[in-house]
């Protein structure tokens, strides 16, 4: 095995842990994004029920209220017994059907509430069976990420433990420009194919292909600074 073989088993290397560290560092975020919209997905349950209870007090506000008035009208129904003329009957009749208008009024109003809540609870309820459906799934969903990321991790210390093995004998000259332009790409080392680096897709010069070919010298791409084999 010469010795860009030998960097590209260390390349592969690379790339995995590459990968593996990524997906340890989305975990958590992805589990944060999932307990994120539990915590949205309650809040708009309790925002439902904050909403019917407002509306509750509203209703027990207006049946006060139209208590009041009944009451008022007894007093007046007894005060027209001891009238002793019309116009003062008619008088507190038409005073007496203005609370009943404002009664008939406040009852429309109370209806209404009282179908807004209906209408409210309904949603809510809706609302909070799809929200348990949700929070099964993402409590489901974060417990196989828990699980993933544990094998990862162990994945990790293997494939860490891989890649030093296979890059103990290689010429540290090599070794070091390959760290290098690792640490800044995607891949150190690339095909040159038909004259063409398979990092940036340019075409290099003739001389620069014909050395590749060698394999006998670190030869790089002009344009992008990767190894071209």
């Amino acid at each position: 095995m010469d010795i860009i073989d030998r960097l590209l088993v260390v390349q592969e290397h690379d790339c995995r842990i590459r990968e593996m560290a990524k997906e340890c560092r989305d975990i958590p975020a992805r589990k944060k994004e999932l307990a994120a919209r539990i915590e949205k997905d309650r809040q708009l349950v309790a925002k439902g029920g904050d909403s019917a209870k407002g509306k509750q007090v509203e209703i027990k506000t207006i049946e006060l209220e139209i208590m009041a008035k009944r009451e008022k009208i007894t007093k007046l129904r007894q005060q027209q017994c001891e009238l002793k003329s019309n116009e003062e009957f008619r008088a507190m009749e038409a005073e007496i059907r203005g609370i009943e208008a404002g009664i008939s009024a406040l009852e429309d109003k109370e209806l209404n509430l009282m179908d807004a809540v209906e209408q409210i609870d309904a949603k809510t309820r809706e609302i909070s069976a799809g929200v348990k459906e949700r929070e099964e799934f993402a409590r489901k969903e974060i417990e196989d990420m828990d699980v993933r990321l544990r094998k990862v991790d162990a994945d990790l210390v293997g494939s860490r433990s891989a890649r030093e093995e296979a890059a103990k004998d290689i010429d540290l000259q090599w070794l070091t420009q390959y760290n290098a332009i690792i640490e800044r790409k995607d891949r150190a080392l690339v095909p040159l194919e038909n004259g063409v680096c398979g990092g940036c897709h340019m075409r290099a010069p003739p001389q620069v292909t014909h050395n590749a070919k060698k394999r006998m010298a670190m030869i790089a791409c002009d344009h992008c600074g990767r190894l071209l084999y």
